[in-house]
């Protein structure tokens, strides 16, 4: 899945898509490509998320990770917030660069 299939970039900032579920999702296989060294994150217009929404967000959070990239996350909506609560899972602290070896 490219980022493209996530939002649009522009200038460091990934506008999500109004949807990130199954029907908008499906069939788009996760790939790796390179992110600028700090990434915005803006969800003000994400409206439906699912688990398969999260599941993209988680991977894009290990994504920049991996690449020692910063995330820094606007306006999560409310829908996405409660699946994060239920799956116990916190983006920003899983957007932080992994340790350098």
């Amino acid at each position: 899945m490219s980022l493209a299939a996530l939002g649009t970039l522009t200038g460091g900032v990934l506008q999500l898509h109004p949807a990130l579920t199954i029907p908008t999702l499906d069939g788009r296989r996760l790939r790796d490509e390179p992110l600028p060294d700090t990434l915005t994150i803006d969800a003000s217009q994400l409206q439906q998320a699912d688990s398969i929404g999260v599941a993209a967000l988680v991977w894009l959070a290990a994504l920049a990770g991996a690449q020692h990239k910063t995330l820094a996350w606007q306006n999560l909506p409310p829908v996405l917030n409660e699946l994060l609560a239920l799956y116990e899972i916190d983006l920003p602290t899983m957007s932080q660069p992994c340790k350098k070896n």
